[in-house]
C-alpha cells in the first residue's frame, strides 16, 4: 500500500511534499487512522507539525472509546460550541473525569495541550478504563535533561509514561512544549498496543 499524506500550500495548491514511510510518524498515524480513532485535519492533510488541540485531544480519546453518546446540553463550558466535533467529547470526557476545563466555566478548546498534560490525559484516560498503571515509585525520568521542567501535577503521569516506553524514547521531555499533532499520534499508538491492540 502507498500512503501519502500530502502537505497543501496557503494557496490550496499541493507543494509536492510528502509523508512517506521513512519518517518515524507514518505507521503511527496510519494505525491510529485505520482504527477510527485519529483521522487528518482534512482529506489530503494530516497537519504534521500543527500542535494538537484541548479539543482535539479529548475528541481523538472519545473516538477511540467508540464514540459514546453524550448530552451536548450539558457543555457548561462558555468557551465550547454545543455542535462542534468535540462537544460530546468534552461532555464525556469531563463526566468521567478524563479531562477538566481550567475552571468551572472555560475548558481550553482551541489551547494549545503541553507535552505533559497530553500524559496526564492519557493517565486518566488508561484509569477510566481500568488498565494496569501500577509503576515503579522511582522516578525514572530523572536521568532527562529537562526533568526539572516536569509540573509537580503531571509527575505521576509523565513517570508512567515514560517507564511504559511511551516518551522519552532517546529525547529529551520537552514536558512544557506543545504537542505536536504527529507527536501525539505516535505516543497514543504506542499506548493502544499497550494497551489495546
Amino acid at each position: 500500500m502507498l500512503c501519502l499524506i500530502y502537505h497543501k500550500k496557503q494557496t490550496g495548491g499541493l507543494d509536492g511534499e510528502y509523508v512517506t514511510n521513512k519518517k518515524y510518524y507514518i505507521d503511527n498515524i496510519l494505525y491510529l487512522n485505520n482504527r477510527g480513532t485519529m483521522q487528518g485535519q482534512k482529506a489530503d492533510f494530516f497537519g504534521v507539525g500543527k500542535n494538537l488541540t484541548r479539543a482535539e485531544m479529548i475528541t481523538l480519546i472519545w473516538k477511540n472509546d467508540g464514540r459514546p453518546d453524550a448530552d451536548v446540553n450539558l457543555l457548561k463550558f462558555i468557551d465550547a460550541k454545543k455542535d462542534s466535533f468535540y462537544s460530546k467529547a468534552i461532555v464525556w470526557g469531563n463526566q468521567n473525569g478524563i479531562i477538566t476545563g481550567y475552571n468551572s466555566k472555560l475548558f481550553g478548546t482551541n489551547d494549545n495541550i503541553t507535552r505533559q498534560d497530553f500524559m496526564v490525559i492519557l493517565y486518566r484516560c488508561a484509569k477510566y478504563k481500568e488498565h494496569n498503571t501500577n509503576v515503579a515509585t522511582k522516578i525514572g525520568y530523572m536521568a532527562r535533561q529537562d526533568a526539572d521542567k516536569v509540573a509537580s501535577y503531571t509527575r505521576e503521569a509523565v513517570n508512567w509514561g515514560y517507564l511504559n516506553g511511551f516518551i522519552g524514547n532517546g529525547s529529551d521531555l520537552r514536558p512544557t512544549e506543545p504537542i505536536s499533532r504527529e507527536d501525539a499520534a505516535t505516543i497514543m499508538a504506542r499506548f493502544l498496543k499497550r494497551y489495546d491492540p
